[in-house]
């Protein structure tokens, strides 16, 4: 009990080596202990290692329980190894915890749409008892990657029905479909309508979604409208996606007025550079600040 203990504080201060070491000493190993080094490798994405760490269990006799088939679920959406998720698929249906554990029927929807496997995941989703809004989350989320609007909008109407208040990461899913598809309205009314109706603030990310939305629909006035007034200071994800509809839809001025914008803010945005020596060479523009940094950096 001593040794686990001590496992579970390396893995808790993120000190995994040592973690292992003590796991590797130890004069016998449960199920617990496979668990807490396990949980370790899967929190800090080491999918290789917490995979080495599932088969060794398995070949000590160990048991796997719901907390270890939860983080091989996440290894195996994060690294796309459906088929090993299938395995433990089976071997969930087999113990017979699907219909007793909430968190193992959402780690397999989730699973099975970061897999891109979306009737996989919806016939999970259907299948278990409870559904909570990480289901929900996690199977639009599914959709809304591949631009599956219909479907999106179809789990939207029935988490309403069922009297669910979707959060920001469902409207975030909801957003991100729209831009997918070029559903401008609609995402212009999804977006008042998480506030108005749900209370939900739009941070910074749901900003995002608007404005790439509206700069894939070639409505660049109105993104860098929405920029300029955004109550959260844009972050690079909105500057390069600024940037990249202004090269997209050949508006090299409207770019440098971007630029200039994010320099006055803070000139240490390096990352601005290279989007927008792009556009100067897709235009032919040359411009002195530019050149100057990608000279310095090694570009071309």
């Amino acid at each position: 009990v001593l040794g686990t203990a001590l496992l579970d504080m390396y893995v808790k201060c993120g000190t995994l080596r040592k973690a292992h070491e003590v796991l590797e000493q130890l004069p016998s190993r449960d199920v617990v202990s496979w668990n807490a080094i396990i949980s370790g490798y899967t929190q800090h994405d080491r999918c290789l290692e917490a995979l080495k760490c599932f088969d060794m269990m398995q070949t000590e006799g160990i048991s796997p329980s719901s907390v270890t088939f939860i983080c091989m679920l996440k290894v195996c959406g994060n690294t796309r190894a459906m088929e090993t998720g299938k395995q433990i698929h089976e071997w969930i249906i087999r113990s017979g915890l699907l219909k007793k554990d909430i968190v193992l029927g959402n780690a397999l929807v989730d699973m099975y749409a970061k897999c891109g496997a979306l009737e996989e995941a919806q016939e999970v989703f259907e299948e278990v008892g409870v559904r909570t809004l990480v289901s929900w989350s996690s199977l639009m989320a599914g959709y809304a990657c591949q631009g599956k609007s219909k479907s999106v909008f179809s789990l939207l109407d029935q988490m309403i029905i069922e009297n669910l208040k979707p959060d920001k990461v469902i409207f975030l899913s909801v957003l991100s479909v729209c831009g997918h598809v070029g559903l401008v309205e609609e995402g212009h009314l999804y977006f008042e309508f998480m506030n108005e109706y749900y209370g939900i603030f739009p941070m910074n990310e749901h900003q995002n979604g608007m404005i790439d939305l509206l700069g894939r629909a070639g409505q660049l006035q109105e993104a860098v409208a929405m920029l300029e007034t955004m109550p959260f200071q844009p972050d690079h994800v909105t500057w390069n996606s600024i940037l990249g509809a202004c090269q997209k839809w050949g508006d090299p001025n409207l770019a440098k007025h971007v630029f200039d914008h994010a320099l006055g803010l803070d000139e240490r945005r390096a990352s601005l550079f290279i989007p927008m020596s792009n556009i100067y060479t897709d235009f032919c523009i040359y411009d002195d600040k530019t050149s100057a940094f990608i000279s310095l950096s090694g570009g071309e």
